[in-house]
């Protein structure tokens, strides 16, 4: 049995689905904890996610005192290993004035788990069989 907040979490939508193999053999915690950060960008719609430096800083999350030039090499030692893996096709690094912006392409990995099967010809769909059951 699960716990009634556990419970709640998933029927209100704050439990999402992970990849747990590839979350698993990322490894390294900061290669982890950017696909937590990435998947759900991915998921929602946004075909190539753009982040800002500043806000991965803080949704790692690093403190506000480390400083940008160590920001920046911390982010970036997580990308070879999702780049590795597949789940990006590369990363983009854009400055704009003050602001260094993040672009993750999905690669072959993401893509994969959004694959799904076409439905086999003559498989009754589950409304039919429903209606063929009632009569």
């Amino acid at each position: 049995y699960f716990d009634r907040a556990i419970i709640d979490s998933i029927n209100a939508g704050h439990v999402r689905p992970l990849n747990w193999g590839l979350w698993i053999a990322l490894r390294d915690p900061i290669a982890q904890r950017m696909l937590e950060i990435l998947d759900p960008e991915f998921r929602e719609g946004t075909a190539i996610p753009t982040l800002d430096a500043d806000l991965l800083a803080r949704l790692l999350p690093l403190s506000p005192s480390v400083a940008r030039s160590r920001r920046r090499i911390i982010l970036e030692t997580a990308h070879p290993s999702l780049k590795a893996r597949g789940y990006v096709k590369r990363v983009d690094r854009n400055t704009s004035g003050t602001t260094d912006l993040y672009t993750y392409p999905p690669g072959p990995t993401f893509l994969a788990m959004q694959y799904r099967l076409e439905r086999q010809p003559g498989l009754p769909s589950n409304g039919r069989q429903l209606r063929e059951a009632r009569g």
